[in-house]
């Protein structure tokens, strides 16, 4: 499940799910995440493994796969036009079809980077392995 870790406390891993607080669908009151009301308690002792999202190296890593796949497009297209395989002009199609494959790989690219980068900390119900997730994070 993927929810918010607001604290770790003791023994005891607090999490937010955004979860409606009213049950009637027409009247969508959202629980905001400060409200320790709205926080569920988890003992270590059930949490298997935690996986801890970085969305700001997710975002820099598919811009920047974005970005150097562009460039790589717009290097494949400059030397297909000093082969002579595209002209300078008629082809546009093909130049952002390629544009558009080089940049989708790029961005395919920095996803799969970040997602091997994010933090994983297994815990298996272990006291250490908690205590060492929380120097970790600063806890």
């Amino acid at each position: 499940m993927k929810v918010w870790l607001m604290d770790i406390r003791d023994s005891s891993i607090y999490i937010f799910q955004k979860q409606s607080t009213k049950p009637d669908p027409l009247h969508k009151v959202y629980a905001k995440r400060e409200d320790t009301a709205a926080w569920e308690k988890y003992n270590y002792k059930y949490v298997m493994k935690i996986k801890v999202l970085n969305k700001k190296l997710r975002t820099w890593a598919t811009l920047g796969g974005l970005a150097i796949g562009l460039a790589g497009g717009a290097i494949i297209i400059n030397g297909l036009k000093q082969e002579g395989g595209l002209e300078d002009y008629g082809y546009l199609a093909e130049e952002a079809l390629i544009l558009i494959l080089a940049g989708g790989a790029g961005v395919v690219a920095g996803v799969i980077v970040a997602s091997s980068i994010e933090k994983k900390y297994k815990i298996d119900g272990d006291w250490k392995k908690l205590e060492e997730m929380k120097a970790s994070l600063h806890y």
